[in-house]
């Protein structure tokens, strides 16, 4: 005899999916009579395969040190740490399956260089795109045409008082997304919106979050 347990089971909008129990002996969701079973990522949906519900919220980070010179940017440069085989900046299992979707809500830059007032561009592709090295121009590439999710401005950086060692600026500008359909990572590429002259080996972090659909 099968145990079934009358546990409740909704979709990623909140909606109660009818005639699905959790079997607890195969410890897995089945369907009852006049359902239908359900699997994500081609799995049926059990303990260790769960289904996806909206409303999550997560906190991605990445950090890099640029090159040790103090070599001036130009605006639109980009801010890698290399000249020569620059690191993407990305941003892993930023939804809930492959192909998956969300909004990013919030994103915050913070650097060691507390004198920086710098506005700074962040640029998200759902497809890794060929990295920029470090103080050359960022290029719009027409390759880029579908990998592009969209861009965010920061405002200039700034600090609290006289005894901060770091600049930061934050922006609550909302994006949407959808990730690649065998991926769930963001990817982006910083760039600078003004001149300025950076410390060497200067230090920078990116956090963003997001709402997960």
């Amino acid at each position: 005899m099968t145990a079934q347990t009358a546990r409740l089971l909704v979709d990623g909008n909140g909606q109660i999916i009818p005639n699905q129990y959790y079997d607890s002996v195969t410890n897995s969701f089945i369907a009852g009579a006049g359902g239908t079973g359900i699997s994500v990522g081609g799995s049926a949906v059990s303990s260790s395969n769960p289904l996806p519900v909206g409303g999550k919220s997560v906190q991605k980070s990445a950090s890099f040190t640029r090159p040790a010179d103090t070599t001036a940017y130009a605006a639109n440069d980009a801010i890698a740490d290399s000249t020569s085989a620059p690191t993407l900046l990305s941003f892993a299992n930023c939804a809930n399956a492959n192909g998956g979707q969300g909004y990013i809500v919030k994103t915050r830059l913070l650097t060691n260089q507390k004198t920086c007032t710098a506005r700074f561009r962040l640029s998200f592709y759902h497809t890794a795109p060929s990295p920029v090295n470090d103080n050359a121009p960022k290029p719009k590439l027409y390759a880029n045409k579908d990998k592009l999710i969209g861009r965010i401005d920061l405002d200039p950086c700034n600090t609290e008082d006289t005894t901060s060692d770091a600049a930061f600026t934050l922006s609550t500008a909302l994006m949407p997304y959808v990730c690649a359909a065998a991926d769930t990572t963001i990817y982006c590429i910083l760039t600078t919106l003004d001149a300025f002259t950076p410390a060497s080996a200067q230090q920078f972090f990116l956090e963003i979050t997001c709402e997960l659909s």
